[in-house]
């Protein structure tokens, strides 16, 4: 398992369970400590509900019939009432996609982190 905090450093790990600590607290009405010690966890089991984020690129577990993975790019982090957490995706094609973020977790693997 690689180190999380050597690829995205301090500053950006704290916006990362910042961010998801106040998602926590405005969509689950989950209080501050709360909210902070689930993404604290989250974090450090690298859950895709704090990871995942635009810029990002994501490859396919599974290869295509050409034996190659598709890789896509992550363009938005949002919630859907009727599919949950999701992001929406470009693919190679040009396509723009809305993926769960457990299909995400289930089928592809992180590729390479957003450049800031």
């Amino acid at each position: 398992m690689y180190s999380i905090d050597a690829i995205v450093g301090p500053y950006r790990a704290a916006e990362l369970v910042n961010a998801y600590k106040q998602r926590l607290q405005s969509q689950d009405c989950l209080p501050d400590k709360a909210a902070l010690a689930v993404a604290c966890t989250a974090y450090a089991f690298h859950d895709i509900y704090v990871l995942a984020s635009p810029g990002q690129m994501w490859e396919s577990a599974v290869a295509t019939g050409t034996g190659e993975k598709e890789r896509v790019s992550i363009v938005d982090k949002f919630y859907d009432h009727t599919a949950g957490h999701c992001v929406r995706t470009l693919t190679s094609c040009g396509i723009y996609e809305t993926v769960s973020l457990d299909t995400l977790a289930e089928m592809y693997y992180l590729y390479s982190w957003a450049e800031e």
